[in-house]
């Protein structure tokens, strides 16, 4: 009797476990995805986000080539070794500094890009630098954030939190031009790893915000 209690428990326990399994496995790489509608008619700041940069700054430019009245700030970002190279001689352009020179090549103007000197780690780090850069400059002027595919929910969440004592609007434009599949994603080895790691980041997102209550918040 208590043997065939715990076979149904057992049972019971690995039927559910295969149902969330399918539930993670239909959804968890659709909900790392947003895309907003953006008007192209408004004054607009972009900050094109460090990672993939084939793909996002052919995103920014895209976006950028329809609008009128818009300018792209990119934050250098944090390349461990950079200053053992130079003091030996070596010069190697910041990610940022080569993303520039891609969306100058694309034919966006030169007074139209603007590349903060900063050592981001994060894209938590990537917000708040340009939060700080912007404070002076503070309007209301929608701001998109530029990213990949999988990584657009997330970063929408951090530029908010980091932009919400701003009046600003706050959009995110995830890059047709990333290959992330976020219906089969569990079929493609990077594709994996992005989903794994992205849901463990916005799990910790949302433990310190809505648990420990706190306002600042920590990304890995």
């Amino acid at each position: 009797m208590l043997a065939s209690r715990k076979k149904r428990v057992i049972l019971t326990i690995i039927v559910l476990l295969l149902a969330l399994l399918a539930l993670f496995l239909s959804i968890g790489g659709r909900v790392l995805v947003i895309s907003d509608d953006i008007a192209k008619d408004r004054p607009t700041d972009m900050v094109l986000l460090m990672g993939s940069l084939p793909d996002r700054t052919l995103g920014a430019y895209e976006l950028a080539s329809n609008m009128s009245d818009y300018h792209i700030y990119i934050v250098k970002s944090e390349m461990p070794g950079m200053e053992l190279l130079q003091s030996r001689g070596v010069v190697m352009p910041n990610y940022a500094d080569l993303a520039a020179q891609a969306l100058l090549d694309l034919g966006i103007p030169q007074q139209n890009i603007t590349v903060i000197d900063g050592a981001a780690a994060s894209t938590r780090d990537e917000a708040l630098i340009l939060h700080q850069y912007l404070a002076d400059k503070l309007t209301n002027r929608q701001l998109v954030v530029v990213t990949s595919k999988y990584h657009s929910r997330r970063a929408g969440w951090i530029f908010k939190s980091a932009f919400k004592d701003a009046n600003r609007q706050i959009f995110v434009h995830a890059t047709p031009y990333d290959t992330f599949d976020s219906k089969m994603w569990f079929t493609h080895r990077e594709d994996i790893e992005h989903v794994i790691f992205e849901w463990i980041k916005m799990i910790n997102f949302g433990l310190i915000l809505c648990y420990l209550r706190v306002d600042e918040f920590v990304f890995f």
